[in-house]
């Protein structure tokens, strides 16, 4: 049985209210995928369930009496998301990490499914991390034996709302939590050591089963259980050293388009280099080196989430490389333009992600990144950006005052046209480029 090795990409961050401009959580992540693995964007209504039981990919476990309203990043042959929002402002991303557990013979939850369950299931980040480790103590994920080729690994997961944030990383049924200060960032690396908040309670004995190294009474859970060897060259150090040392820098003045550079960013980790030249695939905005490599930025999500009532909260999402793309600004109480949900394993000519991924490709001359290229093309999104910047705060403050009088229906209409209208703008532009 072939077991598949995790990308060794993805990267998540988020900044806390005392760290903006604005007083609001930013919440930011790059999901990095198989160049060609298309990751359309899904609305999923609140509804009662019916059944006992939800179906996952590979486990049925225990339903809930209700699934929240949510939006997520879904591969296309995926039951769970990369990341995504739900109607509460509860946002979850989740990276690839290696460890030290055993392949297992028996089917666990892929990390992309917990990502779903957690939205569907929660109102508060807190919530979300109680719900998200019990799944995993009961049900388990990491690395398992299956018949459908579907890549596994362990898993870390950054989770925020409007006034919080926590990150959890795994090692098979094995969990620990950290709750963010102020700015942090997770990669592809173990990040959570003596400094976790809380555990599982069986992992000091799962570490002394397995014979793994412990270093203190306070258990060591990164250097315990991270299989350092396993992440590739070492990217996800980089990574992860480059989102935080970003983060930290501009801490008290991010706002979204920090945010926004953060994601489009091509420094190595090493070279303080804020420009969008192409560097190696090291960086946060990542891209496939070769048309012989894989992996590619497949998706990103920016949740500017408010907790003042001032407004509602801002949900920009992105297809493709973020660096040659555009963020459209998304909200969970309309309807969310049905043509983004359109993706399949196949190229399709009417497919948003499909597209975005042949500008990607047209960026490139004999296959290599062309940096010339690339500054047409941001040229022709940026008065575009700019332009959104300005009419999503208008908006989100206009539907916030109809929510507020009890406005519902026109609040939905109000978003579901500016999203509709925004993203026929994004298209048009998007075939003109193409034709170049």
């Amino acid at each position: 049985m072939k077991i598949y090795e995790p990308l060794i990409s993805c990267d998540s961050m988020v900044a806390l209210p005392n760290s903006t401009t604005n007083n609001t959580t930013i919440f930011g992540k790059n999901s990095d995928r198989p160049k060609i693995e298309s990751q359309p964007l899904v609305q999923i209504p609140r509804k009662k369930n019916t059944s006992k039981y939800t179906q996952c990919q590979f486990l049925s476990i225990p339903s809930t009496e209700i699934s929240y309203a949510h939006v997520g990043s879904k591969p296309y042959w995926c039951w769970g998301y990369e990341h995504g929002f739900n109607e509460y402002n509860v946002v979850i991303g989740n990276e690839g990490l290696g460890t030290y557990i055993p392949v297992s013979s028996k089917p666990k939850l892929i990390g992309m499914e917990i990502v779903r369950l957690g939205l569907e299931r929660s109102k508060t980040a807190k919530e979300a991390v109680q719900i998200i480790t019990n799944l995993i103590s009961l049900h388990g994920q990491g690395v398992f034996e299956n018949n459908q080729s579907v890549r596994t690994y362990d898993n870390g997961f950054l989770i925020a709302d409007p006034t919080e944030a926590y990150i959890i990383e795994t090692a098979g049924h094995e969990w620990v939590v950290k709750q963010v200060k102020n700015v942090e960032g997770i990669s592809n690396i173990h990040s959570i050591t003596t400094n976790w908040d809380d555990i599982s309670d069986t992992a000091l004995s799962t570490a002394s089963l397995l014979n793994l190294e412990i270093l203190s009474p306070k258990l060591n859970f990164a250097k315990t259980f991270c299989d350092y060897d396993s992440r590739f060259d070492g990217r996800g150090e980089f990574r992860r050293l480059r989102s935080c040392t970003y983060l930290e820098n501009k801490k008290k003045n991010i706002d979204l388009k920090e945010m926004m550079s953060l994601l489009k960013d091509h420094s190595d980790g090493e070279n303080f280099n804020e420009t969008q030249s192409f560097l190696d695939t090291k960086t946060i905005c990542m891209h496939y080196p070769t048309p012989e490599t894989d992996g590619n930025t497949a998706a990103s999500l920016i949740s500017e989430l408010y907790s003042d009532n001032s407004q509602l909260s801002i949900h920009w999402t992105s297809m493709y490389s973020p660096c040659l793309g555009i963020f459209l600004p998304m909200f969970i109480e309309g309807e969310i333009p049905k043509i983004l949900s359109i993706a399949n394993k196949e190229y399709e000519v009417n497919s948003p992600w499909w597209m975005f991924r042949q500008l990607e490709k047209s960026c490139r001359t004999e296959g290599i990144l062309d940096n010339d290229k690339a500054a047409k093309i941001r040229s022709k999104w940026n008065p575009i950006q700019n332009e959104f910047y300005q009419s999503a705060n208008f908006i989100s403050q206009e539907a916030n005052q109809l929510k507020q009088n009890g406005d519902f229906k026109q609040m939905e209409e109000l978003l579901t046209d500016y999203m509709n209208k925004n993203t026929n703008t994004v298209l048009s532009t998007l075939h003109n480029l193409l034709k170049v």
